[in-house]
């Protein structure tokens, strides 16, 4: 398999794998990549999809906070005093 290919796989492969519901593991790629490459190599490029699915999972969850389908009482802006929203 052509090198850059190969690290184009691993980094595409790594986005699903750190979403907020885990699709699969990731660690049977970074073994199988890691013996065509450097280890530095294979952990920049498998740090980068993680870094891409972690920011996806970062506005994701929190348009969800924000949204309707969540109370008020979840957002810190609302002023609201979490002693008296968690003795409901």
């Amino acid at each position: 398999m052509n090198n850059d290919i190969g690290l184009l796989l691993l980094f595409l492969y790594s986005i699903p794998c750190e979403f907020v519901v885990s699709l699969a593991p990731h660690e049977p790629a970074i073994l199988y990549f890691a013996g065509d490459h450097l280890p530095i190599v294979i952990a920049i490029v498998a740090g980068a999809g993680t870094l891409v699915a972690e920011i996806i999972n970062y506005e994701l969850l929190r348009r969800l906070s924000r949204s309707r389908l969540m109370p008020a009482a979840s957002h810190p802006e609302s002023g609201q005093d979490w002693g008296k929203i968690t003795r409901r």
